[in-house]
């Protein structure tokens, strides 16, 4: 089967992009653990299906690295977005989503027909208990955030010095989750700033995560960490985005979209 495909990235977390108003592409599974390989393939975090729904604009799958599906995912709901109206598939700058998570409603920026930055309504965050687990005779103390998707976020002194590639699977793999989570590790440089690294469930250590963001945000402010209720710059890897948190704890999630190169893929 040949499939069109657009490679796109936010902040650096990248997926494969894939338009299917018309038809269904089948086993996306396989298709996103074929695909996403970075050496033998396109390479990416994984791929996005932008589908057709019957109670929004467009709808999204997102299957990760090794092909199980997520529930939700910032940065590509900002991408799903921008792609939408530059192919003029939505013509407005407000633009509904449906996702496994719910209908999420996305705001495109245009300058000169192209879009620039792009704000997600990432709905509201819950958080759960905080437990202690210990990695290598260190001990983490974590605390679940859902936002839309399942987090656990730790702080520490110099998140830059973490051997991710090495301790993430044990976060990633822990029993208390079934299925696997997202792991979020942070470090407050400011009441408005935070430096985050994210494990991701399914695809490893990602250069960014927009859940990940606001998981981090929600966290900092539970613990006195950040300031409620004003913009809070987070850098990653991959670049930076700006996570707004209201005193209901509705998230707003602004960031760049970009579009790589498309092209067409054998599968």
């Amino acid at each position: 089967m040949r499939l069109d495909f657009i490679k796109m990235h936010g902040a650096g977390n990248d997926y494969i992009y894939v338009v299917c108003l018309e038809k269904d592409v089948e086993n996306p599974e396989n298709i996103a653990k074929k695909l996403s390989k970075r050496r033998f393939s396109i390479g990416a975090d994984g791929l996005v299906l932008v589908c057709s729904s019957k109670i929004a604009d467009a709808k999204m799958r997102i299957f990760n690295a090794d092909g199980s599906e997520a529930k939700m995912c910032g940065n590509a709901l900002r991408c799903v977005g921008k792609l939408l109206y530059e192919d003029k598939i939505v013509k407005k700058s407000h633009i509904k989503i449906e996702t496994p998570s719910g209908i999420r409603t996305v705001f495109v920026t245009v300058k000169d027909k192209k879009v620039g930055l792009v704000t997600a309504d990432m709905g509201y965050a819950t958080t759960g208990e905080s437990f202690d687990f210990r990695v290598e005779d260190k001990k983490y103390e974590m605390l679940g955030v859902n936002v839309g998707n399942e987090h656990q976020v730790t702080f520490c002194e110099n998140v830059d010095a973490l051997a991710l590639d090495r301790i993430g699977w044990y976060f990633e793999k822990n029993p208390r989750f079934e299925g696997g989570v997202n792991t979020e590790f942070c470090t407050v440089l400011s009441k408005k700033y935070l430096k985050i690294r994210v494990f991701e469930r399914g695809s490893g250590e990602t250069l960014a995560c927009g859940t990940g963001a606001c998981a981090a945000v929600v966290a900092a402010q539970e613990m006195g960490l950040c300031e409620r209720s004003v913009p809070i710059r987070v850098s990653m890897l991959g670049g930076e985005v700006i996570v707004f948190c209201d005193s209901e704890r509705r998230i707003f999630l602004t960031g760049d979209a970009n579009e790589s190169f498309r092209g067409t893929v054998e599968v």
